[in-house]
């Protein structure tokens, strides 16, 4: 059985896989955007890469505007770190948070 840090090193690099299909290729099936979606929690947070935080909410509509429009995106993960306390491991192990 994987543990935590395999799982979550599997759905970064599943997630990155979906964002480089959406971004690179054009006529996606329209489960696409939702199934990306689904990897990112109500309250998660992302810097762009001018720095700037996104707002609450706005990850649907960025992903929106960018669908296809980077033809041929390549992403890959150079390194990958799991910063995670043993309060969040044992929440996740035992389904509380």
């Amino acid at each position: 059985m994987p543990d935590f840090s395999d799982r979550c090193r599997r759905a970064a690099h599943d997630a990155h896989a979906l964002i480089e299909q959406w971004i690179g290729q054009t006529g996606l099936p329209s489960d696409a955007l939702p199934r990306l979606l689904a990897y990112f929690s109500d309250d998660f947070s992302m810097v762009t890469t001018d720095g700037q935080r996104l707002p609450d909410g706005a990850l649907p509509g960025l992903f929106a505007r960018l669908a296809g429009s980077r033809p041929g995106l390549s992403i890959r993960i150079d390194e990958f770190a799991v910063p995670v306390s043993y309060t969040h491991l044992r929440a996740h192990e035992t389904g509380r948070n």
